[in-house]
């Protein structure tokens, strides 16, 4: 292999570049012997995968549709799109599509363009990257002019408003990311140039009647019987037909029947089978091997001999032209699945099931279908029926002599059919056969991509931006000092580290047209050694303050949402983070690649879901007894199979931290605690404060507010009690010194905690009219409307009273 240009320039595209590649080429060209190549010697995370079980059995890989999860049937756009909204994967699976790098698809001629892009949907979404297919590099390998996808009329029809071919490539997802075909040309599994020529006429639907009178002059009809120890195999394009045959020169022999059972463990679905689980055989039946023997040697898929003997589990097999017999017993074939190995970051496949059987078939005829990939020596073709694209292509170039093809049926202008769209596509990829230059500048585009990407803020910004919204628009569901603190770490990314990076980047330019590659070019590794050094620190401060943003809600959907919107963001920090360390020591776009697949995974495995939050002494004196008191509440909610809230709500817990009460009576007046909670937890709760009090080196106050220079009064606590003493809002607001916008904020608050009756803020019949409005429209509804039906009789804050009330229901 390693003389063959064509796939020498096809191993460097893959390794060193993430353009996507489709390798072609005539039957016989390596594309297999390739596959396991790429297996081997190139280090990116990859997973290979086919269209039917039996060539993913055969390429050792897995199904489009097992690893994707996808719905079998027709994928318009439509039903793409719906199909994403629901779909789920296991996290195994989720973990492998994060970290993969490149997606080998075997047989791809056989892969529909609907299928190439709901797959690319999935990465798109697991991967959280737009861009097609995830960003993950594809490597298809096959060839069109052999067997073509299956769709059905009905199926077409379906398809045809999405597609303009059935084809993979008529992927709009292909479309949008570009494709480089790389066509093998030299031959190994013919050698005379003639009998070449002859299959590229073929491949090619370029029959004249000189090439039909070569092919016929093979033709000896149907009456043909091959002469004594000429193992010839007969391809059909029928699996009756194949099953017929074999049957019936199977019944001719009077050797006593054997039949073998397939063994099968763990997973190993039917469809997947390489053979029969039920063997019958005689002495003097025609086999064909249809597994490699990688041990040994001794044979390999499509070798053609017949059975000599027969003792219990032994079957011995004789081959033309071979003095030793080859003695076969079951092997096992392996169906796998990808797994992430959490230690090297590396993705395996695991065996999960295993199909013990004999390698061997009747092998008197098989299908065209089936034969696609073999080698055989001697060959009868009954093509008179081919009823794809490709098939007599297939079927003649099984056979490595012209003089070892036998046709039981003529050939002729029907029975060739070459697809047109297929035939348009190859010659547009013919003329457009990717260079040296051109590796050398994908090589270099790849490089600055990955450069480009490392200096690319945007997704942390708007992941940061949409966290300030979440924190913004809920306010006052949400305790603590989350939005000040996401405001100020916004403003310094900005100013500290996003600045630079945007304008490195824009100089990133300038390295385009260097003879070097950006990988080997000196004074690029210089700057961004430099830039590594002054940036981690400040990358890594801003991480760990956002790992101690301050929030709690009791409302579950909030504290949902702005965990999301945090986890987002940190994520994105945290890849920053990473790739930013292994470019310090010097770029490799492997290094950075993995790194950042690296990075996702490892941020993944150390989430945990918060069950304490971690709050700023600005919200109370005793940071420490909150947490006590939070864990508290956990244990007795997990015990009791109630949420948090309906223990306590957090507004209760800080108070209770703040205010330290001594005895039941000062319990009591916490707002929020009542008798049923004095009753429950009373003695709990005055034992864990009496606890923290005697820990404490320093008295502390029991029984009133304690204060610190960094400790506020909860402004919103005020606003109730004083409304619980019977003051209007605007009376709190002059009070208070705040607006009266404000104040009806606070007490909406307490009304959606249900701390209070939204009657003690609003006038019974006015807070009706507006509440039976507001069950009309929808929960994001502007002010701004609201005010204006009402043609200005209620302000803004009575309308928030309005819509909080309307969410007790």
């Amino acid at each position: 292999m390693s003389t063959n240009p064509e796939l020498e320039l096809a191993h460097q595209y893959v390794s060193q570049t993430d353009r996507h590649i489709f390798l072609t080429g005539k039957a016989g060209t390596g594309k297999t012997t390739f596959l396991h190549r790429i297996r081997e010697s190139v280090p990116k995370r990859k997973v290979v995968v086919a269209p039917t079980g039996v060539a993913a059995i055969n390429a050792r890989g897995v199904t489009i549709h097992s690893q994707f999860q996808l719905p079998f049937g027709v994928l318009t756009a439509a039903r793409i799109e719906a199909e994403m909204r629901t779909h789920r994967l296991s996290r195994k699976k989720a973990e492998v599509l994060r970290s993969l790098d490149l997606l080998v698809i075997d047989e791809i001629s056989m892969v529909r363009a609907d299928v190439l892009d709901a797959l690319s949907a999935v990465l798109r979404k697991y991967r959280s990257d737009d861009r097609p297919f995830g960003g993950v590099q594809l490597l298809m390998i096959g060839d069109l002019h052999q067997l073509p996808p299956v769709v059905r009329d009905e199926e077409w029809q379906q398809l045809r408003g999405d597609y303009e071919t059935p084809y993979f490539f008529g992927s709009r997802e292909l479309a949008r990311a570009g494709v480089v075909t790389i066509q093998l040309r030299h031959i190994y599994r013919q050698s005379d140039a003639t009998f070449i020529e002859l299959l590229n006429r073929v491949r090619h639907d370029r029959l004249d009647a000189a090439t039909l009178a070569q092919l016929n002059s093979r033709y000896r009809g149907p009456e043909f019987q091959p002469a004594a120890g000429e193992d010839y195999i007969t391809l059909t394009s029928h699996n009756r037909t194949a099953n017929a045959i074999n049957e019936r020169q199977l019944a001719t022999l009077s050797a006593p029947l054997h039949k073998f059972e397939a063994k099968v463990t763990g997973t190993f679905p039917a469809s997947m089978y390489p053979n029969d689980p039920e063997l019958e055989f005689r002495v003097g039946a025609q086999v064909m091997f249809n597994k490699n023997d990688t041990a040994e040697h001794r044979y390999f898929n499509g070798k053609i001999g017949r059975i000599t003997a027969i003792t219990g589990n032994l079957i011995t097999v004789e081959c033309p032209g071979e003095e030793e017999a080859i003695e076969v017993t079951p092997v096992e074939w392996e169906n796998r699945k990808y797994e992430l190995n959490a230690k090297t970051k590396e993705v395996n496949d695991e065996v999960i099931g295993t199909y013990s059987q004999h390698p061997l078939r009747l092998a008197w005829a098989i299908t065209i279908h089936k034969s696609q990939g073999l080698t055989f020596d001697r060959v009868i073709i009954d093509a008179a029926d081919a009823f794809a694209h490709g098939q007599v292509y297939v079927a003649l170039s099984r056979c490595k002599t012209f003089e070892g093809i036998v046709l039981r049926s003529r050939i002729g202008d029907h029975s060739v059919k070459t697809d047109r769209v297929v035939r348009d596509y190859s010659s547009r990829a013919e003329e457009e056969v990717p260079t040296a230059e051109d590796l050398r500048e994908d090589r270099r585009r790849y490089q600055l991509n990955c450069l480009g990407e490392l200096l690319d803020f945007t997704a942390l910004e708007q992941a940061m931006a949409l966290l300030e919204r979440a924190l913004f628009e809920h306010e006052r569901s949400i305790q603590g000092e989350g939005l000040a603190q996401t405001r100020e770490l916004r403003k310094r990314l900005e100013e500290e580290v996003i600045r630079l990076c945007r304008s490195f980047r824009g100089q990133l330019r300038a390295y385009a047209g260097d003879a070097e590659l950006p990988a080997d070019h000196p004074e690029l590794a210089g700057r961004l050694k430099k830039a590594g050094a002054y940036l981690l620190p400040l990358l890594e401060s801003v991480y760990a303050d956002l790992g101690q943003l301050s929030f709690m809600s009791d409302n579950q959907k909030v504290y949902e949402t702005v965990s999301d919107r945090l986890k987002s963001a940190a994520r994105e920090l945290a890849i920053k983070l990473r790739t930013f360390k292994v470019v310090r020591d010097g770029f490799d776009p492997d290094g950075y690649q993995r790194a950042r697949a690296d990075a996702t995974l490892d941020f993944e495995r150390q989430q945990t879901k918060r069950t304490t939050t971690v709050l700023s002494s600005t919200e109370t004196a005793h940071p420490e007894l909150y947490a006590q008191l939070a864990q508290w509440r956990n244990r007795v909610a997990e015990a009791s199979g109630l949420p948090p809230y309906r223990i306590l709500h957090n507004t209760v817990l800080l108070s209770i931290s703040n205010f330290l009460p001594a005895n039941e009576r000062s319990l009591l007046a916490v707002p929020g605690f009542g008798p049923r909670s004095l009753e429950t937890y009373g003695k709990e709760l005055l034992d864990l404060i009496d606890a923290y009090a005697r820990s404490r080196a320093e008295p502390v106050s029991r029984g009133q507010a304690a204060k610190s220079k960094l400790q506020k009064e909860d402004t919103r606590l005020v606003t109730l009690q004083l409304t619980r003493e019977g003051k209007s809002v605007a009376e709190i607001a002059a009070a208070r010194k705040l607006s009266e916008s404000t104040i009806y904020g606070h007490l909406a608050h307490w009304i959606e905690r249900g701390e209070l009756a939204p009657t003690e803020v609003m006038e019974k019949k006015r807070l009706k009219e507006l509440v039976d409005y507001l069950t009309t429209t929808t929960e994001d509804q502007p002010l701004r409307e609201i005010y204006d039906h009402f043609e200005q009789a209620y302000d803004y804050g009575e309308i928030r009273i309005g819509m909080a009330a309307r969410q007790l229901g």
